[in-house]
């Protein structure tokens, strides 16, 4: 789900530029938020434009480049819209969660009416959803926003 190429942001007019998220990233990113959470530092209505601040400090530090935390804030929403579509396709009628692999399954004639009418959601059913598992207690928090 992420790509591997990283344009940076400019340096010298402060604006972000474009950034494509590599895995390493997202989980640098991910594993410091899941600690804020782990730590209580998280309100019910996000994260703190200072926690975001943090992140992008770390990041950038790691990773030597220059990430805002508009940045940030707009991955975890990414993330978030896929866990809950993620949620909502396993309360699909039909849909059969499988803990160990970590996968949606249907069967092949609800997988190809569902996938006609919804083509969106075909990387998500009958494949393996490993890359966003690890996160899933951080993510199924009630009220994760930015």
């Amino acid at each position: 789900m992420d790509n591997v190429e990283v344009t940076a942001a400019s340096g010298n007019t402060g604006k972000s530029g474009v950034i494509v998220w590599t895995s390493s990233m997202t989980n640098t990113r991910l594993g410091f938020l899941a600690d804020l959470v782990a730590k209580g530092k998280r309100t019910s209505s996000g994260f703190r434009e200072t926690h975001l601040k943090q992140c992008t400090a770390v990041l950038n530090e790691q990773f030597k480049l220059a990430i805002t935390s508009d940045q940030v804030r707009n991955h975890l929403k990414k993330w978030r819209k896929i866990w809950v579509r993620v949620v909502n396709l396993k309360n699909l009628s039909g849909a059969l969660w499988d803990e160990d692999t970590c996968t949606i399954r249907l069967s092949e004639e609800h997988y190809a009416g569902h996938c006609m009418t919804h083509k969106p959601d075909a990387p998500f059913l009958n494949n393996q959803l490993s890359t966003t598992m690890p996160w899933r207690p951080f993510l199924e928090q009630p009220g994760l926003r930015g």
